[in-house]
């Protein structure tokens, strides 16, 4: 088997875990609220295990994380003093953002009896919560990049960028670029200028960070498809000549939300050319290389994502 069928061998493999394990991680472990049940010293109320394992009982499923990974936020404030018993329950989103709220009243010194009451109000704001979000998002955007040892000089292109968000635990990017022309002169006097064009498509998985708020870190594979498009200058060609190009990339990736749904990103990583893309002319009898893209080399971008 050829260097390069290997190598399209194992990236389909990485492909399949980087697909497979955040998408087992999400069906085994659905949680995703964070309650904050302070609950005052000698008071009669339930504590906050008892009433966790009342909602998820109820709901069939575990529905309670820690406060960095959840995307609902559910508050308690508790009263139970001589003059009676008063609990206010408040959802909140990660961005901060009222949810709902519910207020629950008993006797002096009978906060025990509230335990039904409260685990069906923390079941129904979950659930009116979950049905109203959006499992798969669509983002848009722009990126810039660079390509360091695929052409004989750094490269840089533009594109659009779309990013398929997955529940937050994985994302699809999907981009397209143009790069910009690279001259190159051989030791014969042969002139071009080196273009660009490609598509990319990246499976990345969240292995860090929160997906809605902050800093957040992404292990990215995926492939690029394009052509090198060569415009010879001197001596003078009759007009480009195109060459396709494959490489498959992994990427370290960076995301910082900016306010709202956008969100910077920043992303390097190393590039495996598994094609042998050659440019070369014929001349004086024989053929001329030009140019041959090397087998690695580094990808750095930059996005804006909204």
């Amino acid at each position: 088997m050829r260097a390069s069928s290997c190598a399209l061998t194992w990236i389909a493999v990485v492909w399949m875990w980087l697909a497979a394990v955040p998408l087992a991680f999400a069906l085994a472990d659905p949680a995703s609220v964070h309650l904050d049940w302070p609950r005052p010293i000698g008071s009669t109320c339930v504590p906050e295990n008892a009433l966790e394992q009342d909602v998820e009982q109820a709901l069939g499923r575990r529905v309670f994380t820690t406060r960095q990974s959840a995307r609902m936020h559910i508050r308690a404030t508790i009263e139970d003093n001589p003059s009676g018993v008063s609990v206010r329950l408040e959802a909140r989103n990660v961005k901060g953002e009222l949810l709902g709220t519910r207020e629950l009243h008993a006797p002096v010194g009978q906060c025990a009896e509230l335990r039904s009451g409260i685990g069906l109000v923390l079941t129904l704001l979950i659930e009116a919560v979950a049905a109203e979000e959006t499992p798969v998002r669509l983002d848009v955007g722009v990126w810039a990049g660079s390509t360091i040892h695929v052409l004989p000089r750094a490269a840089f292109g533009v594109g659009p960028s779309l990013a398929l968000r997955f529940d937050d635990t994985m994302q699809l990017h999907v981009d397209a670029a143009y790069w910009l022309p690279v001259a190159i002169e051989t030791a014969r006097g042969i002139e071009a200028d080196l273009h660009g064009l490609s598509g990319t498509v990246r499976i990345c998985p969240r292995v860090a960070g929160s997906g809605h708020s902050g800093l957040s870190l992404q292990l990215c594979g995926g492939a690029q498809l394009g052509a090198l498009i060569t415009v010879q200058t001197a001596p003078t060609s009759p007009g480009p000549a195109a060459r396709f190009l494959a490489q498959a990339l992994v990427e370290l990736r960076g995301g910082w939300h900016t306010g709202g749904s956008s969100r910077l990103e920043l992303a390097v990583g190393p590039v495996l050319v598994l094609t042998r893309t050659r440019y070369s002319v014929r001349g004086d009898g024989e053929r001329t290389l030009v140019y041959r893209v090397p087998s690695l080399g580094v990808i750095l971008s930059v996005g804006f994502i909204i």
